[in-house]
């Protein structure tokens, strides 16, 4: 589909904020079987924690093999940051938990929600972190620069791009790492900081790379293009769509990726680029997809989590919210969906579709913090799943959440 729309550096903080609408899903109606669709390889350059990474591995299933807090959770605690907290958690060595703030700064806490450090940073810390199996935590900020720190926060190295990063990263197998920018880059860094390639595309790089089986890095550009890249930097394909795609894809353990789009489809495409299906689901579809073994689950800006059939793209059913659902649904092996909604609820529904729980994050009678974007009512941070049954999720109060059993 073309457009008349000319490639343009700028995009609103809203739009940037509903990208990482960071949430995660998992889990197709068979029961755990659907686990499987998770499973892979490649993953050698990620620390080997519950949930090292945006969307949990380099093919960003949001599929764990560690259960969620289960029908009953219980709040462990919050911790208070200085700003809305926009990004997802990343779990490292000794099951710490990493994450940015918009008070401009990368905290590190532990599982009992104390704090190891905090990095300051020039900007905002939307970009949500990723463990490399040394322990090294990396992640992008809005005064674009890229951070690697060691577990305990030192500063390892920085690169300066020439506009914001709120692109999240992720490694391959050898432990190099993608991730986009605002000047239309996506940039290849080995694990020292050097870089290997970078590749302009026209226009920002809001997308999070996800990595194929066979190492092919698939992402979204503001062009309304969605591409593959080899991982020594050759573009293989491009897939043109009606508007921006800011989405994060999903890739299928048979090469299948799966992507939303500002069009208000969820595309299925084939690994040469070929179009399978698309499903209207939305007006704009910034969620990113969890696929299990028959089902796509992705969160749509028509107030509704939607359970779409893998085959042939057809709607099974969808869970209804007062607001949008931009962030992106986790699973574990408890068999429960996790999502966020714009409502400031944190949601948990059965593969079913039916409501399990639901905690309101964000109080009516708490003012919006300076920096939270009250256009989007709250949540903008994905849950994420830990060991013994911990799920993690940040607010726009400002405050990081720890529910449990």
């Amino acid at each position: 589909m073309q457009s008349d729309r000319k490639p343009g550096m700028t995009v609103r903080f809203s739009q940037v904020l509903l990208v990482l609408f960071i949430t995660m899903m998992f889990f197709g109606a068979g029961g755990c079987s659907g686990n499987k669709s998770g499973q892979q390889t490649g993953s050698a350059g990620l620390y080997p924690s519950a949930w090292p990474c945006f969307r949990h591995d380099p093919r960003h299933t949001g599929i764990t093999p560690h259960p969620g807090p289960g029908k009953e959770p219980r709040l462990l605690w919050t911790y208070k940051t200085g700003a809305a907290v926009y990004s997802s958690a990343a779990i490292g060595k000794n099951n710490n938990i990493y994450i940015g703030s918009c008070d401009k700064n990368i905290y590190g806490l532990s599982p009992e929600g104390k704090l190891i450090f905090k990095v300051p940073t020039a900007g905002y810390v939307i970009s949500s972190p990723a463990v490399a199996k040394d322990g090294t935590v990396f992640v992008g900020t809005y005064g674009s620069e890229f951070y690697a720190l060691s577990p305990e926060g030192k500063v390892l190295w920085t690169y300066k791009a020439e506009d914001i990063i709120c692109s999240s990263p992720v490694l391959d197998a050898k432990g190099n790492i993608y991730v986009g920018s605002h000047d239309a880059n996506l940039y290849c860094f080995s694990p020292a900081g050097q870089v290997i390639w970078k590749l302009t595309f026209g226009d920002s790089v809001i997308s999070s790379p996800a990595i194929g089986p066979d190492g092919t890095i698939y992402f979204g550009a503001e062009n309304y293009k969605f591409y593959a890249v080899s991982p020594e930097g050759a573009v293989l394909w491009n897939f043109k769509t009606s508007t921006e795609v800011p989405s994060s894809p999903a890739v299928d353990a048979d090469g299948t990726i799966y992507i939303g789009s500002d069009d208000g489809y969820m595309y299925a495409l084939n690994a040469d680029g070929t179009i399978k299906w698309k499903s209207l689901i939305g007006n704009t579809v910034v969620s990113s997809p969890t696929v299990t073994e028959d089902a796509v689950y992705v969160g749509s800006r028509w107030m509704s989590l939607f359970r779409i059939n893998k085959a042939d793209g057809k709607t099974l059913w969808k869970f209804e919210t007062p607001h949008g659902v931009g962030a992106s649904p986790c699973l574990g092996s408890d068999n429960l969906i996790y999502f966020a909604s714009e409502d400031s609820y944190v949601y948990s529904v059965n593969p079913g579709g039916d409501l399990i729980w639901k905690y309101r994050l964000w109080e009516e009678n708490n003012p919006p913090l300076p920096e939270a974007d009250t256009s989007l009512d709250i949540i903008s941070s994905s849950p994420v799943i830990g060991p013994g049954g911990r799920l993690y999720i940040g607010s726009g109060d400002g405050k990081i959440y720890c529910f449990g059993k």
